[in-house]
């Protein structure tokens, strides 16, 4: 049976009901408007301040004035005010050399110049291995004369520096000194970034890994396999002074060799926001079942930074790899990138990164499993042999190899 209520209680429990609603959509109103209030009063006051300040420049200033060169430093020095290493602002330009970078290829054709300013060439002060400018026979100390046939002076410098950094898959005529001798070739602009290397040191393959780029998981796998069937039993995997490169790609090249994970959520890495942006987590990347099944030892020291150091730590955690050398930087930030309407970007750090089984290694670093520090400078090391980090992990998986020795 039915039973009814007056129409008096009806009004009496509507209202009570429109009264809590309305009371917790002013809580979040509030909560907003104070977030809001906050940073609108932050914003003012930068506002006000840069106005300020373009104003007394526009009347103060004794030289002429770039709005696009004063815009982009603004812009680079809003950013490096927060005050993290690991955020920064990019021009158009340099954005769009950032994502060929980080595709795993590079723009120009792989050297390093400086204006001479006795001749006004161009002094090429480094080339690098496995460009364009390399397989074409161009060395260190040499000097870029001309360019297209045309001459390079202090006055165009710049604007041929640009002509370097020109359309992919296109060729520059370069007219150079070697040596006091005049020479001439056709260079192409644009190569593949080679971010891996490898050799065999006896039985062991090792494998240098100079940056996390998008095509560097291929690189590894291919490496992988043709030391494997050169005779490798066992692996050396350096990320000593490694920092470039993403954490997306460093998953990348985790799932090439880490199996199938078997803990928690099996992530590979997860992203953890702080509190003050809603906290939460995001899941980056999870392995399948492909992986390395023979022994391995990673080098890492103290420039070992960012996807090197979750590299590292994830084979640590795995149970493939013992870690060998020093103690890592210590950076387990999470980088987004953030296009801006003219074309530049910001890339910020917008999370801290969680490993597989380690709850972090940000600020203390990695402790490696055997610590052996260089007798001189990695950059001073000239032979393998000289090398006693490289040494002490190949002495490492032989004593593996053989534990009754």
């Amino acid at each position: 049976m039915n039973k009814k209520i007056s129409v008096g209680l009806a009004i009496s429990i509507a209202v009570a009901c429109i009264t809590i609603t309305f009371a917790v959509t002013m809580s979040i109103a509030q909560h907003t408007y104070n977030k809001l209030v906050s940073n609108l009063s932050g914003r003012t006051d930068t506002n006000k301040i840069m106005s300020e300040l373009a104003d007394k420049v526009a009347v103060e200033y004794y030289g002429a004035i770039s709005p696009e060169s004063v815009n982009a430093k603004t812009a680079a020095g809003y950013v490096e005010g927060l005050g993290d290493e690991f955020s920064f602002y990019l021009t158009a330009r340099e954005y769009s050399e950032y994502k060929t970078k980080m595709s795993g290829k590079t723009s120009g054709i792989g050297i390093a110049t400086e204006l001479d300013s006795e001749t006004g060439y161009m002094h090429i002060t480094d080339v690098y291995k496995g460009s364009t400018a390399d397989s074409s026979g161009l060395q260190k100390d040499d000097y870029i004369i001309a360019i297209d046939d045309e001459a390079v002076t202090e006055l165009t410098y710049e604007r041929l520096s640009g002509v370097l950094l020109g359309q992919k898959l296109t060729t520059v005529k370069l007219t150079y000194l070697h040596n006091d001798v005049k020479k001439t070739t056709n260079v192409m602009i644009g190569y593949s970034s080679q971010s891996i290397s490898g050799e065999l040191i006896g039985n062991v393959g090792y494998i240098k890994i100079s940056a996390f780029y998008k095509n560097t998981a291929t690189q590894l796998k291919n490496t992988i396999n043709d030391l494997s069937e050169g005779g490798a039993v066992s692996f050396v995997l350096d990320v000593r002074g490694t920092t470039d490169g993403t954490i997306e790609c460093a998953c990348d090249v985790l799932d090439v060799i880490v199996p199938v994970a078997s803990i928690e959520n099996g992530a590979l890495a997860t992203a953890v926001f702080s509190e003050a942006k809603g906290g939460g987590k995001e899941v980056i990347a999870t392995s399948d079942t492909e992986s390395v099944t023979v022994p391995m030892v990673v080098l890492v020291d103290g420039e070992t930074s960012g996807g090197a150091e979750l590299f590292a730590c994830d084979l640590r955690d795995f149970d493939l790899a013992e870690l060998v050398g020093e103690t890592t930087k210590g950076n387990d930030t999470y980088q987004k990138v953030f296009e801006l309407d003219d074309g530049s970007a910001v890339v910020l750090t917008v999370a801290k990164i969680k490993p597989y089984r380690t709850e972090t290694y940000g600020e203390t670093g990695l402790v490696p499993d055997h610590e052996v520090l260089l007798s001189k400078n990695r950059s001073e090391i000239t032979s393998r042999e000289e090398d006693e980090q490289l040494q002490a992990a190949i002495t490492l998986l032989a004593n593996k190899a053989n534990p009754e020795k």
